[in-house]
């Protein structure tokens, strides 16, 4: 089998891989009913209680995604995909046997994340080894996947918990509730079963396809060939300049730039990405996590918010392949800003439209489309920035960003929900951290990472330079 099939077979079941990932979103939709499925058994539980769920979620994904890169030098990327997915899926099965509030936070919650973590990079990472030159696209194909799980999944939970589009009466910190002599939060435990068990099909279709490429061997005369056109190179021109040279397919920017990982994630670079990545997010993590309590406050129909849910799904897979291909055409910065000024008129307007169900459902799929945007198109900017090999481990460092933003979310949450910070200036915190992320994305840099370490180090020593892959 060719390459360039076994490459395309392999974005397929990343795809599909994704999908099952992607239902780290569909808290949002379900969130309601795992509550009132809780509160059922502790009536001290409240929508503030369980909204920690997800940003534990978030943080878990976070510290566990690092795995990926290290994980892959030595093992094959299917063994890692299956070890994050038993993981994650088994700890939801089993999550559907407990009431317990913090038991549940942790099988759900931190293992669901830490499942999500080693998998979630290595189709990406074994996809760009087929098409290097396609970054961004492969990126996006496979995250669209990501996006759209909660999509479907979100339909499945509903006609399991609520067939009957029955809405929430019970009064409790954060919002509105099922009581506990509703039918509904008996269905929760079900319906979390389902789910796991189709993840488990997903997976059993797609990770016997998610395989590295081949590496081919060069003969000694052509590595010697090159390593003196590299020197040649070097010796003639700067750094930047030998990068940017048209049909220059010898120097690579491993070969001048072989940064080692502790510089890039602590440079100023690195830094100047995660406040970008930080500010940004806040906004649509926040709604990704509350647009259905926000809805039903505004809103008097479970079914038709599952179904802003839905479409917001849809809009933050599909867009991610929009997201990556503008990526590859246009570059980082402008896409980014895009993206930003979307989610500063979208926070700061809000509030004025969420009785409207025709805008409410618009602007949540407009903030789900620039969260898209957000997985589709910092991955392959930062492989950009700091070297395909060094940069694709980066980012696994650098999506820690995303962590702390969601649990900043959190925590503004909780006190909105305490009364402690008015809605209205809940929306004005998200649209000023968006405005912060606009000002950064002004002053960042596209171009490839410096080391002058590693710059030095190429001049006096270029045979340690993985310059052939």
């Amino acid at each position: 089998m060719k390459d360039n099939t076994k490459g395309i077979l392999l974005i397929a079941a990343g795809t599909i891989m994704h999908l099952f990932l992607g239902c780290f979103f569909l808290w949002g939709n379900i969130a309601v009913y795992v509550t009132s499925y809780l509160h059922k058994h502790h009536e001290d539980i409240s929508l503030d209680d369980t909204s920690i769920i997800f940003p534990i979620s978030m943080v878990a994904s976070a510290l566990f995604t690092p795995i990926a890169p290290f994980a892959m030098k030595k093992y094959p990327p299917w063994l890692c995909c299956i070890f994050g997915a038993s993981i994650a899926i088994t700890c939801v099965f089993f999550s559907s046997f407990t009431s317990n509030l913090w038991l549940f936070t942790f099988l759900y919650g931190f293992c669901f994340g830490l499942g999500i973590g080693p998998s979630y990079m290595c189709p990406i990472i074994a996809g760009w080894e087929y098409f290097p030159n396609r970054k961004g696209l492969v990126n996006g194909i496979i995250v669209a996947g990501f996006g759209s799980g909660s999509f479907i999944f979100s339909f499945i939970a509903v006609a399991i918990v609520n067939p009957d589009n029955e809405l929430p009466s019970l009064e409790v910190s954060g919002g509105k509730i099922f009581p506990p002599d509703s039918p509904i939060p008996d269905r929760v435990p079900l319906m979390l079963r389902v789910i796991s068990l189709i993840w488990a099909a997903l997976c059993i279709i797609s990770i016997p396809f998610i395989r590295s490429k081949k590496k081919r061997s060069i003969p000694v005369q052509e590595v010697e060939s090159r390593r003196t056109l590299l020197i040649n190179t070097i010796d003639s021109t700067d750094a930047e300049s030998a990068l940017e040279a048209p049909n220059n397919n010898l120097v690579s920017e491993e070969s001048i730039h072989k940064t080692r990982l502790r510089e890039a994630i602590f440079s100023w670079r690195a830094l100047h990405i995660c406040i970008m990545m930080f500010s940004s997010s806040l906004y649509p993590l926040y709604l990704a996590a509350n647009f259905k309590s926000l809805g039903l406050q505004e809103i008097g129909s479970d079914h038709f918010i599952t179904i802003v849910g839905a479409i917001g799904a849809v809009a933050n897979g599909i867009s991610r392949v929009g997201w990556a291909t503008l990526f590859d055409y246009f570059g980082f910065k402008k896409v980014y800003v895009s993206i930003v000024v979307l989610l500063i008129i979208n926070a700061f307007t809000l509030t004025l439209i969420s009785s409207n169900k025709v805008l409410y459902l618009i602007w949540v799929a407009v903030s789900f489309t620039c969260l898209g945007g957000h997985f589709a198109i910092f991955a392959p900017m930062t492989a950009k920035v700091f070297g395909g090999k060094i940069g694709s481990t980066a980012y696994t460092f650098l999506f820690f960003a995303f962590a702390i933003s969601s649990v900043i979310t959190f925590v503004l949450t909780k006190e909105s929900g305490e009364g402690k910070i008015s809605r209205d200036l809940l929306f004005y915190i998200f649209g000023g951290s968006c405005v912060v992320a606009l000002l950064f994305a002004l002053f960042f840099k596209e171009t490839l990472f410096v080391s002058s370490k590693a710059y030095r180090k190429t001049k006096k020593d270029v045979s340690n330079y993985d310059m052939l892959e």
